[in-house]
């Protein structure tokens, strides 16, 4: 039976609209590195703008030279944190979840309880962690970051892989212990290699939450440590008082969705896996 013309009509356009809706703010966001202040500032806006590259040359230009930190640097802390945030949350959570889902520690109540350190909101730790880093040196730093982003991250990793190693059959692990492995061989050469795609869905939602992370980026960090998204407010206020280019606050910000995008278009396949797993079955 073919489908109605109408209906598949209707179709296309609800799927255009949806589209449109989500990648906008993506498009404007682009388009404004290639505006001049004029343009925008305009009313109404301003689509096409008359010097598209000559005005994203003086904005990248700009950008560049007024940086407070250089910008090669700013994005290599951006990596290096959010990297190093992945991969000690994936550590610590891969054996926490296993232990969780294989041993019931804790029982039901401490994966719970975990899950709950996530929920706090950051702005109500703010103030302990910044006087505990200032006491222990780590303002200002990469490792700083790091401590702090794998304690908001490491609570829902711990869940998500819970889930995920709740839904692999034990039967396999159990016949390798009977033929003389250890739980440590039957975690890494069964449990791994199976839960793989989640791991790797969780890993890359942990990456993505400590790259956009703002507020403790901002709060302990002032220069050396800073990323991408704590470097981003110093431009947008010098721009309108000092006359320059509105659009370096537009680069900095697709500049640091740039990474992200690449990240997702690779690794989707993995991460919508990664989301359809992860539902909790308690």
């Amino acid at each position: 039976m073919r489908p109605n013309p109408v209906v598949r009509a209707l179709q296309y356009i609800g799927l255009f609209v949806v589209v449109a809706v989500f990648t906008f703010p993506t498009f404007w966001m682009v388009l404004g590195v290639f505006k001049r202040n004029v343009e925008h500032k305009a009313r109404p806006p301003v689509l096409f703008p008359q010097d598209p590259f000559g005005a994203a040359a003086d904005t990248i230009r700009f950008a560049f030279e007024s940086s407070p930190v250089p910008l090669g640097h700013v994005f290599l802390n951006s990596v290096v944190v959010a990297s190093a945030t992945a991969i000690v949350t994936l550590a610590v959570g891969v054996t926490a979840a296993y232990s969780f889902a294989r041993f019931r520690t804790g029982g039901t109540s401490l994966p719970f309880f975990i899950l709950t350190l996530r929920m706090a909101p950051p702005i109500a730790v703010g103030l302990p962690f910044f006087l505990v880093f200032r006491q222990l040196g780590l303002l200002d730093s990469q490792l700083g970051l790091v401590v702090a982003y794998t304690t908001f991250n490491l609570p829902l990793v711990i869940w998500l892989l819970r889930s995920f190693f709740r839904e692999l059959d034990p039967s396999m692990e159990e016949a390798a212990l009977v033929d003389g492995a250890s739980r440590w061989q039957a975690l890494r050469y069964i449990a791994l290699p199976l839960a793989l795609p989640a791991i790797a869905s969780t890993g890359l939602l942990a990456f993505i939450f400590s790259w956009n992370e703002f507020f403790f980026a901002t709060l302990l960090t002032s220069s050396e440590g800073r990323t991408i998204p704590a470097l981003l407010p110093l431009f947008l206020p010098r721009s309108i008082s000092a006359g320059q280019p509105l659009g370096a606050s537009f680069f900095i910000a697709a500049i640091s969705a740039v990474p992200m995008i690449i990240l997702v278009l690779f690794l989707q396949r993995y991460l919508i896996k990664g989301l359809s797993l992860g539902a909790a079955k308690e």
